[in-house]
């Protein structure tokens, strides 16, 4: 799911952010998938720590935070239905999109952080997790706006609702099976190029024909 459905959910959710309306609360919704992240997962994993051992099921506390991870952010499928319905304001479907992207992005490191050090084949430190968030969600950034310019730029050149589509699928596959090989997180690629399609022109004419 992480490397295949999640890729085409996170740009359809992207699709929905209108950056003239992000960028005025912005601090609050970082604010609100940081801070939602942080307060969830530890409790869920420790409580899930606590429970489990109960019921005769062994576990490890990096293993419930794994997991805690892995069901904290906002579900994108979840709202994909409610963000296109048109009597939700704009700049409400811009802010709970948004949450969702960002703490999609959080939670997407956060596992493989906790899932990795579970595995012992990373030491779980302050240091090793701030690099994480660097290169992975850093770089997915630089790397979703290099496929969603890109894209942009190929849809140009022939400017036909079809070959759109066609152009916004293979941008998914094809940055996410790049982000795979260089090590970045795929669904911020995913996220960062829907945004870039979302909010370009071409696009916003070429979705009235389709």
């Amino acid at each position: 799911v992480l490397r295949g459905l999640l890729g085409f959910l996170l740009v359809a959710a992207g699709l929905t952010i209108r950056l003239d309306d992000l960028m005025p609360q912005k601090r609050r919704v970082i604010g609100l998938a940081i801070l939602g992240t942080v307060l969830f997962v530890p409790f869920v994993g420790v409580a899930t720590a606590n429970v489990l051992p109960r019921l005769d099921l062994p576990v490890t506390l990096l293993g419930c935070l794994a997991f805690a991870a892995l069901i904290s952010p906002t579900n994108p499928v979840a709202i994909l239905d409610f963000l296109g319905s048109p009597r939700v304001p704009q700049r409400v479907r811009t802010a709970i999109g948004s949450e969702a992207i960002f703490s999609a992005a959080v939670v997407a490191v956060l596992f493989f952080i906790f899932l990795d050090a579970a595995a012992g084949n990373r030491k779980l430190s302050a240091a090793n997790a701030a690099m994480a968030f660097l290169v992975q969600d850093g770089g997915a950034i630089l790397l979703g706006a290099c496929i969603g310019f890109a894209a942009l730029w190929l849809i140009r050149q022939v400017d036909h609702a079809q070959y759109a589509v066609l152009t916004s699928v293979a941008a998914v596959v094809g940055g996410y099976s790049l982000a795979d090989r260089l090590g970045v997180c795929g669904p911020v690629v995913a996220a960062c190029s829907g945004m870039c399609l979302g909010n370009s022109p071409t696009r916003l004419r070429i979705a009235s024909e389709t």
